[in-house]
């Protein structure tokens, strides 16, 4: 990787520091120089080692190392001499490092940054520190380290950039550790456990955070879907309410036990050229099952033949698993292309698995209509009335509306999670219910209290949504 050079003046200063303390006198000094240096360079053989003036011949000693590419030889030569001087150990931790990981800063600065978080989390913690950036750059995270002066904290953020880095070869690292202390290896052992445990423990908040409200949507769906294995359902609430979660809760529930094929399907007309909905649906399902359109001209004739095939290759799809449609985005705009899917494609779909499975067949086909900006109202589209008793499976169910959590929904959901929730955050709760969710949850809207939860538990809901919510 080449010659170890000192990467700033604190460096500077932290190796003449050490030197002299590791260094009495100049005695110890002319050793380093006469016992081994001058058999490396003979550059060093300039130096008069008769100075008692201590800060003036370690810098001497640290401009010729500097100048020949010899710090690492300097580092060695003065941990023979005093190999248990703690500002020697930590300078020379300090600067070996420094040159085994820059060059990976490139492409790597995120995982150093949480790195250093890890292991100064105190820097970040309190009413003071919440709104502190992290360092930007490896150099001056390495100075943040650097003034701690502590070679354990050194060693931690070496240890957890080695086991969280996901780099192919960091052997240098592990060997610079095992160099540096007897026990890295077990440190990064222990890191590596507690990874394995946090990964338990985030399961664990994304099962408990999907029980936390919908009840009046869960228990609407699961009448239906228990019932029959065919059915359209809208997802509908203002925005930051929580529909994907809600959507994510739903599906969950009846692929527990069961295979499913999700298709996802964006139709906000913003992320597409193409304005036609229909067409972009009927393509992806095409895509989904291998249908080739031969025929580049969208005419109707064409568009039926295509239909046709996607509903042969569903109604084979549901002999092995469930298939979910997902609409995601919907809106008022766009309900005149969710009307004509329906009607073309969704409908006939419908009667031909009704005529073919049982009403209870145990593999399902869902629809899901997801609308993030509570407009499903002023949509025009054919909703089941579920007052009367002609309820057919292509008219879509409009689930209740999502609605702000309130206090005695979640002191409720505390209370069902007495033995599994962290004591502290059941208290918290307890005792501020109302002015949690009015001051720091949006009076209730459901996104901003599972993102409230996370952060008291200790994660960020932003790091685990995404992560969450892929099917």
């Amino acid at each position: 990787m080449g010659k170890i050079k000192l990467k700033n003046g604190k460096q500077w200063q932290l190796l003449s520091q050490a030197l002299c303390d590791a260094l009495r006198d100049e005695f110890d000094f002319g050793k380093l120089k006469t016992y081994y240096l001058n058999d490396i360079s003979d550059e060093f053989k300039s130096i008069a080692t008769t100075s008692d003036n201590l800060e003036k011949l370690a810098l001497n000693f640290i401009q010729i190392a500097e100048k020949c590419q010899l710090i690492e030889e300097l580092l060695e030569s003065a941990l023979q001499i005093n190999p248990n001087n703690k500002k020697l150990k930590f300078a020379n931790a300090v600067i070996t490092l420094n040159h085994i990981l820059e060059p990976f800063e490139g492409q790597h600065l995120v995982g150093m940054q949480n790195s250093y978080l890890a292991c100064c989390p105190e820097k970040y913690q309190g009413k003071n520190n919440h709104q502190k950036s992290v360092p930007n750059s490896f150099e001056k995270l390495l100075n943040e380290i650097l003034e701690l002066e502590e070679l354990d904290r050194l060693l931690r953020f070496a240890a957890y950039f080695y086991v969280q880095g996901n780099i192919p070869d960091l052997r240098e690292l592990k060997e610079w550790g095992e160099k540096i202390n007897d026990n890295f290896s077990d440190l990064l052992t222990k890191i590596t456990n507690n990874n394995n445990q946090d990964k338990l423990k985030k399961e664990d908040l994304y099962n408990h955070l999907l029980n936390l409200d919908f009840i009046d949507q869960v228990e609407l769906f699961l009448s239906f879907v228990n019932k029959c294995s065919i059915g359209a359902y809208i997802i509908h609430g203002e925005k930051g309410y929580g529909q994907k979660w809600l959507l994510k809760r739903l599906i969950l529930s009846t692929t527990k036990h069961n295979p499913a094929n999700i298709i996802p399907i964006n139709i906000d007309i913003n992320n597409y050229s193409n304005p036609n909905i229909s067409v972009r649906i009927r393509k992806q399902l095409s895509n989904k099952y291998g249908i080739t359109d031969k025929n580049p001209i969208d005419n109707e004739q064409n568009s039926d033949d295509i239909i046709d095939k996607i509903i042969e290759a569903v109604c084979t799809n549901l002999k092995f698993e469930s298939v979910i449609i997902i609409l995601d985005e919907g809106n008022a705009v766009l309900a005149p292309d969710i009307n004509k899917f329906i009607e073309k494609l969704w409908k006939p779909l419908t009667k031909k698995v009704k005529n073919d499975y049982r009403c209870d067949h145990q593999h399902k086909l869902l629809l899901f209509v997801v609308d993030l900006k509570g407009s499903v109202d002023q949509w025009n589209i054919p909703l089941a009335n579920l007052s009367q008793n002609n309820y057919e499976p292509h008219l879509i169910i409009k689930l209740p509306k999502i609605q702000k959590i309130t206090c005695g929904i979640l002191t409720g959901w505390i209370d069902n999670k007495i033995d599994i929730l962290p004591i502290e955050l059941i208290n918290k709760i307890r005792i501020n219910v109302e002015e949690i969710l009015a001051n720091k949850c949006q009076g209730g809207e459901p996104l901003s209290v599972l993102e409230y939860i996370c952060g008291e538990w200790g994660y960020d809901w932003y790091d685990l949504e995404d992560k969450w919510l892929k099917w």
